[in-house]
């Protein structure tokens, strides 16, 4: 029988795996050029799978055009997961689940089965996004720019002109712009990340474990100084784990 073919449709990339492939996931960048042709490139002798199932978080026209590929290709219907098809003992903190980004709920969905007295989710992507859960409760989260576009925000605003093309290396001082941009931008997000554990901790909701996923997360973890879990396919295995009840 043929496998499900998994897939996470970020705001700049694509990733897919059949499920016993998912920590070797694949991955393209779609932003700049027509979907459809990269799939054809990329997907040129990719099998038929049995069925396919993605969290999207892609405008509404990329993901269409996402479907129509499939459809087209291997008369197949584009499955999508969401928050409002609801996880056992997992509850959603948004009063509309339907808004929550399905990325957000596949990343929750996979860090509570593996976590299941609670965690932080850190999803270091285009953007970053928190979540934290605690005893099989979504408590919320946030949203902040990624790391390279605050960056980018920076030097697209200003006289700066600094070549970033290094990560950092730890706590420190800046000795150049570049430095200073690099650090600066980091260590606001590694101090929310562990100023959002700690607030957890002291009011005694859970101690959670901190689950850190997404393409620039190793630009992220130099800085963090505590123990923390790196699942690289977090959202495609929430993928997985939702596409049983998906396809139900």
């Amino acid at each position: 029988m043929a496998e499900t073919l998994l897939l996470d449709l970020g705001n700049s990339s694509l990733k897919w795996a059949f499920a016993h492939e998912l920590p070797g996931f694949q991955r393209l960048d779609w932003r700049g050029g027509a979907i459809s042709a990269l799939l054809d490139g990329h997907w040129a002798g990719l099998e038929r799978p049995g069925a396919v199932v993605a969290s999207s978080v892609a405008p509404r026209p990329v993901t269409e055009a996402l479907g129509r590929w499939i459809r087209e290709r291997w008369q197949l219907p584009l499955q999508l997961v969401s928050a409002a098809h609801g996880w056992p003992g997992l509850r959603c903190a948004y009063p509309q689940p339907e808004t929550l980004g399905a990325d957000r709920w596949a990343a929750m969905v996979a860090a509570h089965e593996r976590y299941p007295a609670g965690s932080l989710v850190v999803d270091c992507g285009t953007a970053i996004t928190l979540d934290a859960i605690a005893n099989g409760r979504h408590l919320g989260g946030y949203i902040l720019p990624g790391i390279r576009a605050m960056q980018a925000a920076v030097t697209s605003r200003t006289a700066i002109d600094a070549d970033i093309d290094e990560p950092v290396e730890g706590w420190g001082w800046g000795r150049n712009t570049a430095q200073c941009l690099a650090l600066g931008t980091t260590a606001a997000v590694a101090s929310l990340v562990e100023e959002s554990l700690e607030r957890l901790q002291r009011a005694g909701v859970c101690d959670p474990v901190l689950v850190v996923t997404g393409g620039q997360c190793g630009l992220l973890l130099p800085l963090i100084q505590v123990d923390y879990r790196r699942h690289d396919a977090l959202v495609l295995e929430g993928v997985r784990l939702c596409s049983r009840r998906t396809l139900e």
